[in-house]
């Protein structure tokens, strides 16, 4: 559980932002539909969540429908009233339509939640200074008004890695995910890392199937490593790993959880979910911007150390393994093991 923190603003009131423990974020009952927005009455703050697949999709978008929920919720509770808007299954295409319907409607914070609308986001960023927008697991150069969201999920790719050299029965473990993107290669050189410590002779395989929602296409992708022999398949996270779980379910091979708490959608055989807790990142940011009227920093760490990347382990694993895992997750967090970041695989 992460620990509380009080933020006092001094403005014209006195805000306290709660950071609520990660589990609530991914255990709460609330799940939202698949409804197009979500208004809530507002007069002071306003913020807009633009997600590229739904809401409730047990993964990258629903976790942050879940944070801009809970900041929101944790900002009404004190004498500040915020309004917040979501939109759902966003086209790359829209993307700076609606922002800048936002900016133009006085909405403070908007959240881009996902790297493929980077471009467009900084592009209207440029156009309204006064604006606070963020990229979840943006990289590279933008403008003073954008911030990123670090994408925490390649921290515990190691712990992922590790638990499946051990798990393998072929010596063949595949990992599933979209686009061959900096968080990504990150992703999977950690994973690698974490198979190798186990056994470098094992085969570690990545396969992109190029859409972060196809469930379709990376459950043909995952079927067809599993043709191949590969007993353990990675989930990449977003809307396509309903798909590698699906095939993994199928064929009673193992698999992962990624983004949330997927353990219910293959129970026994799901091995472990990396959750993301994009609460601590946008609590952060909407702090320094109601504090200090700026970003304090480019980007905003979603990590093992601060409860933002949070590994969930759904078996029982035999001492000595357990032994090394725990070993490896503090080694983690002191950094005496190096992990690959996305901004060294970007070259940024």
């Amino acid at each position: 559980m992460s620990a509380r923190k009080n933020y006092r603003y001094v403005a014209a009131v006195v805000i306290v932002l709660i950071v609520i423990a990660a589990g609530y974020f991914y255990y709460q009952s609330t799940v939202p539909t698949a409804s197009t927005t979500t208004t809530v009455a507002a007069k002071q703050f306003k913020m807009a969540l633009l997600l590229p697949g739904p809401a409730n999709d047990v993964s990258f978008n629903q976790g942050g429908y879940v944070a801009v929920k809970s900041v929101a919720s944790a900002l009404n509770s004190s004498s500040l009233n915020v309004q917040y808007v979501v939109n759902e299954n966003v086209a790359v295409s829209d993307v700076e339509r609606l922002e800048r319907q936002y900016a133009q409607q006085g909405y403070n914070f908007i959240v881009a939640h996902g790297v493929e609308f980077q471009d467009q986001t900084i592009r209207v960023a440029k156009d309204f200074p006064n604006v606070f927008f963020t990229v979840s697991a943006g990289f590279g150069n933008s403008t003073d008004n954008v911030a990123y969201t670090e994408p925490g999920f390649y921290k515990d790719g190691y712990l992922v890695g590790l638990v499946a050299a051990h798990l393998t029965k072929t010596g063949k473990i595949g990992f599933v995910y979209a686009l061959d993107i900096p968080s990504y290669k990150a992703w999977f050189q950690n994973t690698k890392l974490g198979v190798e410590a186990v056994n470098k002779s094992l085969t570690f395989t990545g396969v992109a199937t190029g859409d972060f929602n196809d469930v379709t296409k990376a459950k043909e992708a995952t079927q067809a490593l599993i043709s191949q022999g590969y007993d353990v398949i990675v989930n990449g996270g977003d809307g396509l790993g309903v798909g590698v779980i699906s095939a993994a379910k199928d064929a009673g091979v193992w698999t992962t959880g990624a983004e949330w708490d997927q353990s219910a959608l293959y129970p026994g055989k799901l091995y472990m979910s990396t959750v993301w807790n994009f609460t601590v990142a946008f609590e952060a940011m909407v702090h320094d911007v109601l504090t200090n009227g700026k970003f304090s920093m480019k980007v905003y760490p979603i990590d093992l150390n601060n409860g933002g990347c949070v590994p969930l382990l759904h078996i029982q694993l035999p001492a000595d393994v357990q032994a090394q895992y725990d070993q490896a997750l503090a080694d983690l967090k002191s950094g005496k093991i190096h992990i690959v970041t996305a901004a060294e695989v970007s070259g940024s």
